[in-house]
């Protein structure tokens, strides 16, 4: 590994930056609660069904059903078609009768409702500056507190597709390595931007010039929400472009999927996220801001990289998620990255989201030194190279790894 002679230090290059921090939470957009998901659902199928004939009968049903209940409120029908490898499915808004007829059919391997993923909340915190050292450095001592030793490839040649609210593309810290991929809120509108700041937020952890992990990686912007919560129909169209356009492009060995958002287990999510790992496709996800050890997905899927979040001295922060589905833990707490609403501005968050980012960027970090050629080589060596025993899990008593560069230091 070519480690720079001179470490960068953050506090230096920091201090030689006008920042613009922005300390007003009225400018952290809350959650959409104009999203309505009554009646709608993910809708998995057996692997040897056509699904063009299918949808044919999930139409013909439709119009049945509005024929036999003229009164009855309008359903949107088919709003998604899904196909990754190993998951064939679709999303749909059906009537009851619809999916009762549904439930019965032999082709149907599963049946779920649509709900909201969030992003977490994201809170003010009064310190930043120290993740990248802490993930660089086995034991954090001064001076090397604002130290980030780190090779020089820094992820050049690979890239990140971040699933998220957007990324703000003209940020000075991304220098022309951002752009936006897929717009699966409303796919009409390919330029959208960042409208909530998070997306952004994590894309600077992941490959920012001043904050990020892999600094010569590029970033694929793929909206999936539009402020910090979406119905998963949307989402799962999201993470299928991001596959498709991964394989079209023959990226597996130099590619991550960064999905910061999670919610309710789903299946659905769950093995679309194991047929890309089948297909060598890495994907990290955030175990989620609840507090508990409760399964969510897409952390639940084993074909996942999922990662919880600490803060400064490697405590588990008290309100990130543990227990069996985490497998790495990350600085989390008062994280200090890019933000919208200008080419310079920054803002302290905290999340699991922002601890996956991190994750993500050493991913990519790894792809670009080492030979990684697929989903299962790239979670055995950031496993292989983390910290090991030093998040306490007591439920489970033992302790959980933590994220490391392998730096030396």
């Amino acid at each position: 590994m070519r480690f720079a002679k001179d470490f960068v230090a953050l506090v230096f290059a920091l201090s030689t930056t006008t920042l613009a921090v922005d300390e007003h939470t009225d400018d952290l957009i809350a959650h959409d609660d104009s999203i309505d998901v009554s009646d709608r659902y993910i809708i998995s199928l057996k692997p040897d069904v056509k699904l063009a004939e299918h949808l044919n009968f999930v139409n013909e049903l439709r119009t049945e059903s509005a024929n036999t209940n003229p009164t009855s409120r309008p359903y949107a029908g088919v709003t998604h078609q899904y196909s990754i490898p190993n998951f064939l499915g679709y999303a749909a808004h059906l009537s009851p009768s619809t999916i009762a007829h549904l439930r019965a059919h032999t082709a149907i391997s599963s049946i779920e409702p649509d709900t909201l993923w969030t992003t977490g909340e994201m809170t003010e915190q009064p310190n930043a500056g120290y993740a990248l050292a802490l993930i660089s450095h086995r034991s954090i001592v001064m001076p090397n507190w604002d130290t980030y030793p780190h090779d020089t490839t820094a992820g050049e040649g690979t890239v990140a597709y971040v699933l998220d609210s957007g990324v703000h593309t003209g940020a000075d810290d991304f220098s022309s390595r951002a752009k936006r991929g897929y717009n699966a809120v409303d796919p009409t509108k390919p330029d959208s931007g960042d409208d909530c700041g998070q997306g952004t937020h994590v894309a600077g952890l992941v490959a920012g010039e001043r904050f990020g992990v892999a600094k010569k990686a590029e970033l694929i912007a793929v909206k999936v929400v539009k402020f910090r919560n979406g119905p998963l129909a949307t989402i799962l169209a999201g993470y299928q472009w991001a596959v498709k356009n991964i394989l079209d492009e023959e990226k597996t060995g130099k590619a991550v999927v960064l999905v910061s958002l999670y919610g309710e287990p789903s299946t659905a999510f769950n093995k679309a996220v194991d047929g890309a790992a089948g297909k060598g496709i890495t994907t990290v996800v955030s175990a989620g801001n609840s507090g508990t050890d409760d399964p969510t997905s897409p952390g639940m899927a084993k074909g996942a990289i999922t990662v919880s979040a600490t803060d400064e001295a490697r405590r588990r922060a008290s309100w990130a998620n543990h227990g069996r589905e985490v497998d790495i833990y990350a600085p989390g707490v008062g994280i200090l990255s890019t933000w919208i609403r200008g080419t310079n501005r920054v803002r302290k968050a905290s999340g699991t989201a922002q601890a996956a980012a991190f994750v993500a960027g050493l991913v990519l970090y790894f792809k670009a030194i080492h030979e990684l050629p697929d989903a299962k080589a790239t979670k055995e060596f950031l496993l292989g190279e983390a910290l090991k025993d030093v998040v306490p899990e007591p439920q489970l008593k033992k302790k959980k790894p933590f994220a490391y560069n392998g730096s030396g230091q």
